[in-house]
């Protein structure tokens, strides 16, 4: 199903940024995409031990404080996740989570 253009933003910057964001030193030691091998509470996720922040660039998103799907920090200003994620769906309604590792997953 193709959404109306409506419901389509586009966001593309024609000149490199100037903002004076500073990124947040969450972990001095992380390389991009690469996962931190880290000791502390470990979760099991299909049979493998993921411990805290190791995969910082994921995304909860959730309706009225539940979970219903994940994505990726791919910018400072884009998240990426499944379509049917998002189809049907009051974006204004969905609440991003990042960086956090105290909410119970189902």
């Amino acid at each position: 199903r193709i959404l109306p253009s409506s419901n389509v933003s586009y966001d593309f910057d024609l000149e490199p940024p100037t903002s004076s964001f500073k990124k947040p030193n969450f972990c001095n030691d992380c390389v991009c995409g690469i996962g931190r091998q880290q000791q502390g509470t470990t979760r099991i996720i299909n049979g493998n031990i993921t411990n805290i922040l190791d995969y910082p660039w994921i995304v909860s998103l959730n309706i009225k404080g539940n979970l219903f799907c994940a994505g990726s920090v791919i910018t400072r200003k884009h998240i990426l996740t499944a379509a049917h994620c998002v189809q049907g769906y009051d974006i204004k309604t969905i609440t991003l989570i990042l960086m956090d590792s105290d909410r119970p997953f189902i």
